[in-house]
Order: C-alpha cells, then sequence, then structure tokens
C-alpha cells in the first residue's frame, strides 16, 4: 500500500492503519518512508500528524543524503526527517567507516551527536566479528558535521586491538566523504649532518573546489627556519603546480663557487631556496603549451632538505602542436647539476628550439614524403655557444613482398647551417681552453637506406610457435658529414646495442650524422606458446668500410663492429630472464654486459641486475667504465605484509653504493612503513649516512612520518 503521509513525504507498507479522530497512522510490514531521498525502512512506523513525529521500530536503517545508513532498533524523527533520537545507534558511513553509540540525535542543522561512541574505518573480522578492530576511536561525546564533512571528539582515545594507546581531550579529522578539507597534515622527521634534526609541518588549506595551497615550514637545529609552499589549481582547460621553499642560511661553497681565490670551503649566510613547478594547458584542439622548472640556489640545497635527489634539474617552457600527420613545438630548456663536480656555467640553455615535423599522405606506390626540421639556440655563461638550423627531407617507400617478406626504402637529404662562437674543432669540452672558432659553418648530407626482413613462422602443435626472421640493412652516406667546427650538443651520449644496430642514424642527435657506407646483418629467434611463455634470441652486427668517427670504445669504431644481442627467457610468469650484450669484434671478448632476472613469486621474489661496460668514451667523464651489482629479496607474507631487502655493489671500486631493507604492513584503514637505507653518496653538504624512514598511517584521521 502506498499513502502520502503529507506533501513529498511518500510511504509505503504491506499495512496502513489510520486513525482520523487522533491523526495517528500506523503502518506495519517491510515500512518505506522517503523524502528529499532521505529513505526510512522499518518493521514498524507510527506516524502522529499532530504531533509531526515518526516513531520506528525494529530493523530499522534511515539513509540520508549524504550516503551513510543509520541502523537502529527504535527512533523517534521530528520535523519531517530532520531531527532523530536514537538509541543504540549504528551508522555505516559512505567511505564504509562506522560509528556506534549508546545514544545519537540527529539535528536539523546536519549535525549528528552521538554518546560514549566508537568510531573505526576498519573492516570487521570476518572469522570473529566481535573482536575489535585493528585501530578505533573512542569517544564520551562524538559530533558529526554533515556539512563540514568533519568527525569531532571529545575525552577520546585510540585503541589499538582493543588495548588504548593515546588520549586527547578533544580533536577531529575528516569523515572520508570530501577529497581534501583544509587543516594540519601530518609532520615529519629528518636528521643529517648538516641541518641536525629538523621536523616539517605542513598545514594544507583548501581555497576552492579547484584549488589549494600547501605551507610547510622546516625548523631544524643546526639551520635556521625553511619555509616551504606548493599552490595548486585546476582549470576547465588545463592545471598548475607551484611549489618552492626559502630561507636565510649557511652554506658551504666549494673552492670557485664563491668567486674567492682560497681553496678551502667557506660557509656564508645567503638566501637559499627551490622552484618546482608545472602547468599545462590545452590551447584548442591542435595546440597545448606547458612548463616545468626546477631550479635551486646551490647545487646542495634540494638534497640537503630532501626536496630530491635528482642529479640534474630540468626546466624547460614548450607549446606543440598536433594536426594530422604534423606535429610541431616550439620549446625552451636549461639545466642545472647539483652534484659537486658540476659547473654550471658550462651547463647549456635552449632557448628557443623550434621544430616542426611533417608525414604526408601515402601515395599510388604507398610512398610517403617526410619533413624534419629544427632551429635550436644554445648558450652557457662560459663556453661555446650555437645556433642551428636542420632539414631533412625525406622520401620513403615501404613494400610487401609476394613472399611476405617485408622492404623499406628511404633517400634523404639532411642540410645544416650553424653560427658557432668559442667551438674547439678537436675537442667535445663545452668550454675549450686551447684554439677557438667562430663564424658560420654547415653541410649537405644526403644519404639513402634500405631494409629487408623476412619473417616466418612454423607451428608445432599445443599452441607452440617458433618464428625466424633474417634481416639485412644497407646504408649509404657520404664521407663528410661531421667536420669539426661543428660543435657536439646532442649526439654524445652512444650505447650500441640490439635497438638501434639497423637505425639508420645510430646517433641520438642531429649535431652528429652517420656517415659513410654500411651493411648491417642480423637474425631473430622466438619460440613462444599461446598461453604464454617466451624464449627470444637475437644477434647483429655491422661492416662498415668509411665510418663516422666514433670514440674508440663505443664499439663503432672499426669496420666490423661489435657484435650486438639480446636473450629473453620468460617460460611464466614466475620467471623473467633478459641477457643483452656487446662482444668486441677482435677477439669476442665483452665489451658490456647487462643482465636483468626476475624470479619467484609474491611469497618469494628475487630481482637480481648486473651491468658492465667498459669507458665507452675516455675523452669524457661521463661514460666511464662501470660494473656493478643490485638486487632486491621480497617477500609478501601475507595479504597485509610485506617486506623486502635490497643493495647495490660497484664491483670496480669494490664498494657498496647503498644497502637497506623495508617492512610494510597495509589493510583498508591502516598502514606501517619502516624503512632504513645506507647510502655512500658524498657531496658538498650531505655526507655518506644512515636513513631510516618510518610512518604510520591512520584512515581519514592523517599519518605521523618521521626520517632519521
Amino acid at each position: 500500500m502506498i499513502t502520502e503521509l503529507k506533501a513529498s513525504v511518500l510511504l509505503t507498507a504491506d499495512e496502513v492503519i489510520h486513525d482520523p479522530q487522533t491523526n495517528i497512522t500506523i503502518a506495519k510490514g517491510h515500512v518505506e518512508i522517503s523524502k528529499d531521498n532521505k529513505i526510512l525502512l522499518a518493521d514498524e512506523v507510527i506516524y502522529d500528524e499532530t504531533a509531526e513525529t515518526i516513531v520506528a521500530k525494529k530493523n530499522i536503517s534511515l539513509l540520508d543524503t549524504n550516503g551513510n545508513v543509520v541502523f537502529t532498533d527504535k527512533l523517534e524523527i521530528k520535523d519531517d526527517l530532520k531531527e532523530a533520537t536514537i538509541q543504540n545507534i549504528r551508522i555505516l558511513l559512505a567511505d564504509r567507516s562506522r560509528i556506534a553509540a549508546a545514544r545519537g540525535y540527529i539535528r536539523p542543522d546536519s549535525k549528528s551527536a552521538f554518546d560514549y561512541a566508537v568510531y573505526s574505518p576498519c573492516l570487521p573480522c570476518k572469522d570473529n566479528p566481535n573482536r575489535a578492530p585493528l585501530w578505533q576511536a573512542k569517544a564520551v561525546r562524538v559530533i558529526h558535521d554533515a556539512k563540514t564533512h568533519r568527525i569531532t571528539y571529545k575525552n577520546s582515545w585510540i585503541e589499538m586491538f582493543g588495548v588504548p594507546v593515546f588520549y586527547t581531550p578533544y580533536f577531529s579529522h575528516p569523515d572520508g566523504t570530501q577529497k581534501k578539507q583544509t587543516g594540519l597534515l601530518a609532520p615529519t622527521f629528518f636528521s643529517n649532518s648538516t641541518v641536525g634534526v629538523a621536523m616539517s609541518q605542513p598545514l594544507f588549506i583548501n581555497l576552492a573546489p579547484e584549488a589549494d595551497v600547501t605551507l610547510t615550514p622546516i625548523i631544524a637545529t643546526k639551520k635556521k627556519p625553511v619555509l616551504g609552499m606548493e599552490y595548486r589549481q585546476h582549470f576547465g582547460s588545463g592545471k598548475v603546480r607551484l611549489g618552492g621553499s626559502a630561507t636565510i642560511s649557511s652554506r658551504v661553497d666549494s673552492d670557485g663557487d664563491d668567486g674567492d681565490d682560497d681553496d678551502e670551503d667557506k660557509e656564508h649566510n645567503v638566501f637559499r631556496g627551490h622552484i618546482d613547478a608545472e602547468g599545462d594547458f590545452d590551447i584548442n584542439d591542435y595546440w597545448r603549451a606547458g612548463f616545468n622548472i626546477n631550479r635551486a640556489t646551490d647545487k646542495s640545497y634540494v638534497r640537503t632538505y630532501k626536496f630530491s635527489n635528482e642529479r640534474t634539474l630540468t626546466s624547460n617552457i614548450f607549446a606543440e602542436g598536433f594536426h594530422k600527420r604534423n606535429y610541431a613545438l616550439i620549446d625552451a630548456e636549461a639545466y642545472q647539476g647539483t652534484r659537486d663536480i658540476d659547473d654550471n656555467k658550462e651547463q647549456a640553455f635552449i632557448l628557443p628550439s623550434l621544430s616542426y615535423n611533417f608525414v604526408g599522405e601515402p601515395r599510388k606506390h604507398g610512398d610517403y614524403l617526410t619533413l624534419d626540421t629544427n632551429f635550436m639556440s644554445v648558450n652557457r655563461i662560459e663556453g661555446r655557444e650555437s645556433r642551428r638550423l636542420s632539414t631533412v627531407v625525406g622520401w620513403n617507400l615501404p613494400y610487401v613482398g609476394s613472399i611476405g617478406d617485408l622492404y623499406s626504402l628511404r633517400a634523404s637529404l639532411q642540410t645544416d647551417a650553424y653560427i658557432v662562437n668559442d667551438v674547439d674543432p678537436h675537442s667535445d669540452d663545452p668550454d675549450p681552453d686551447g684554439h677557438t672558432k667562430d663564424g658560420f659553418t654547415g653541410r649537405i648530407f644526403p644519404r639513402i637506406d634500405f631494409e629487408w626482413r623476412y619473417p616466418f613462422m612454423s607451428y608445432y602443435g599445443n599452441g607452440i610457435f617458433q618464428t625466424i626472421e633474417p634481416i639485412l640493412a644497407f646504408a649509404l652516406a657520404p664521407n663528410y658529414g661531421n667536420p669539426g667546427k661543428l660543435p657536439n650538443e646532442d649526439s654524445q651520449d652512444i650505447i650500441f646495442d640490439e635497438t638501434n644496430v639497423f637505425l639508420p642514424d645510430r646517433f641520438t642527435g642531429t649535431d652528429r650524422v652517420d656517415e659513410g657506407q654500411r651493411v648491417s646483418y642480423g637474425f631473430k629467434w622466438s619460440l613462444y606458446k599461446e598461453n604464454g611463455g617466451l624464449l627470444s634470441f637475437f644477434l647483429g652486427q655491422s661492416y662498415q668500410p668509411t665510418h663516422s668517427d666514433f670514440p674508440d670504445n663505443s664499439g663503432l669504431s672499426k669496420d666490423l663492429t661489435d657484435t650486438v644481442g639480446r636473450i629473453l627467457l620468460s617460460p611464466s610468469k614466475y620467471l623473467n630472464f633478459l641477457y643483452r650484450f656487446q662482444l668486441d669484434s677482435g677477439d669476442y671478448s665483452p665489451t658490456r654486459h647487462e643482465v636483468a632476472l626476475n624470479v619467484g613469486a609474491p611469497l618469494l621474489n628475487v630481482k637480481a641486475n648486473y651491468l658492465f661496460y667498459q669507458d665507452v668514451d675516455p675523452n669524457s667523464d661521463e661514460f666511464d667504465e662501470q660494473e656493478e651489482v643490485s638486487g632486491v629479496i621480497s617477500s609478501k607474507l601475507t595479504d597485509f605484509w610485506h617486506t623486502s631487502i635490497f643493495s647495490n655493489y660497484d664491483v670496480d671500486s669494490s664498494h657498496l653504493n647503498y644497502y637497506g631493507g623495508s617492512i610494510d604492513y597495509e589493510d583498508e584503514c591502516f598502514a606501517l612503513a619502516l624503512s632504513a637505507t645506507r647510502s655512500y653518496f658524498d657531496d658538498e653538504e650531505t655526507d655518506k649516512d644512515l636513513r631510516i624512514v618510518f610512518r604510520l598511517s591512520f584512515k581519514n584521521l592523517g599519518e605521523i612520518g618521521q626520517t632519521f
């Protein structure tokens, strides 16, 4: 039966009895009363129209507009479901947290009060629901404000596994229904030899649904206070994050940084700080723009105050456009090294870089044209500078043969024009000491590249397949592509491996071109199963009677290049093995090994990595010989507990780079993390140290963390 008690209040029940003399309505059996998205369910309801009260009995649940559900055996409601008094109340909040109390009061101002209440976001134990949750908050008085979305406690204490561990006369926290609210975030602690013991206390300020700011003062025993700030805002077509910090503090300057000729390090009280900001915006359907700014007043600041551990801080501002098969980029970049060996006066800043890439539509025979052009201005405070305009026009013809073999033919013409200052034709030093050249220079560089592949497959039954793919490539280019007067800014990172053995240009940038003639050949074999499992092998090499001036140990400096290859073994999800190698073309001695092993189930998993490569370029400190071993042993002991140990060992210098371990616990309402790392990094203001991080996180209450 459906009855309208009064305007906008609807009642349904199995049986409804109305007494017109007393204006009392009694509803029995599957009673449901709804008003303004509030719903009351009960076995029996007595509605007194004169007193405007509703008394509900047995199996009662009340759903409010915020998604919270109240359970009880008896309640009295007044004023159209706006005000209620409840005995032995139980509430399931919208985020699955729960409140239980001896008495409860629901008020018209959206505030609910509870006497002798218990709050916990932890789910009950499936095997023993009556057992105390992992943690719960008890209080003599609890107030839930649905408008501000906060829960306030008076005379309260926190229990862990039913044991009281902390008492406070007053505290409050969000109720879990809102993503963000103004308030103090959990403090963090850290320490090192430079700052002593330090504490940061973030204050989060919710300015609007789309904007907020976090202020983070840092107090240290050996340094003056630091103020950090982060502002975030989301626009309809973009977002920004503006962060940074500032202080007046002492700083250790290594020799040369302060302009003093004294060889001893000195301390100075100066302004110190950093900027960490980013943003991106959609201008229209084709263009977007953004920025990423990372700068510090000195090299050791961000590491000293635990803002970042990056070796290089990179900043850029860009705008890029996409239209069909075309792409355009306007970009400016700057770099700041954070190591004590970095000389930031020699760091390049690019202002501007303009690029345009065009890919034409396929024509009648499948061929298409490409155009890649770039203008880049490289500047330095001290050292060489250059302005470069580069254009590459290409004609491409892909083709599939009648037997399934694949062909690719490309012809290209690259033209480069440079205006240079302070360039040493015999060195890549950005700030050369010897005789340098200035003026205009350039090159015109044609090239033809051809590649042939013939992948074919065989089936062995039981879902097992085999593929064999021989590969052959030719490159034809003149031998004059890299005159010494052209500076090398973007083509210094040279690693010869299976990923670039067939590429037309094995340099990573534009300043250097892969000149001369060569033939590259290789072989790829794979065995795999339909339901998972793979074994793959690749081997490749090039013969180049005339070739570019690659570094001696790069594997590309001889007529017959080094042999590069890869072995991949993955028979199941519990075993993955990858071996990448480079063998000398003369005696087949190894010049580079890379081994990555991942074995085991979540209960016990081992990850190990081994890396070895020779000094790629004896004239550069960036690519010295390196040999190291690293590994992680981890175990997911249960659904909630996880532990690991890790280490990195420098074989070449026979010492540990770092080692440590961690143990973590995380469930639906609580997280605990403890990690310790012993590192051997040494810099201007940071020493080899032991770092211990401890974190406790209580759902909806906050997080407590400390770093030693």
